[in-house]
């Protein structure tokens, strides 16, 4: 499964433009965590079982105009608890 999840969550002054594109908006680092939470639960656990073995999220930082990253374009923000994906990760067994 490639190119999944796509969580915008935009944080002033760590953007590359004031340009703002993502698939779903997020309203803070609580909102993205829990929302990457549903999604594991939801799309990734269950198709493990029907052959899933991988799966590849969108993104790790974000890409110039698209906001969709657990870091910021300037790495210099981590947007979410890095316990709690983790915990979450953890949660994924193939």
């Amino acid at each position: 499964l490639s190119e999944c999840g796509g969580y915008t969550l935009a944080i002033k002054d760590h953007m590359f433009s004031k340009r703002k594109f993502g698939y779903k908006k997020i309203k803070n680092s609580d909102d993205l965590v829990e929302k990457y939470k549903v999604f594991v639960e939801k799309d990734i656990l269950p198709n493990i079982k029907k052959g899933l073995s991988a799966f590849i999220y969108t993104q790790l930082s974000d890409v110039e105009d698209e906001l969709n990253g657990f870091i910021t374009y300037d790495r210099q923000y981590i947007k979410v608890n890095e316990k709690s994906i983790e915990e979450i990760n953890g949660l994924i067994k193939y």
